[in-house]
C-alpha cells in the first residue's frame, strides 16, 4: 500500500489530503475525520481539512 499525506495550497487556503494506492487523492471537507478503505483493504483515516458549507439543489 502506498499512501501520501500532504498539504496543497489553492487560492488562499491550505488543504490536507491523502492519496490512496490507486492515485486517488481525498480532501475531507467535513468537520470530522473520515475513515475510508484503501484498495488493498487497509482502513485509512483522512483528517478534516477545510469545512465547506453546501446544500444540494436540483435543477
Amino acid at each position: 500500500m502506498t499512501k501520501t499525506n500532504g498539504i496543497v495550497h489553492i487560492d488562499k487556503y491550505n488543504y490536507n489530503f491523502v492519496t490512496f494506492g490507486n492515485n486517488v487523492a481525498i480532501i475531507n471537507t467535513t468537520p470530522h475525520s473520515v475513515t475510508i478503505q484503501d484498495t488493498d483493504g487497509t482502513p485509512i483515516t483522512v483528517p478534516s481539512s477545510v469545512i465547506l458549507n453546501a446544500k444540494a439543489e436540483e435543477k
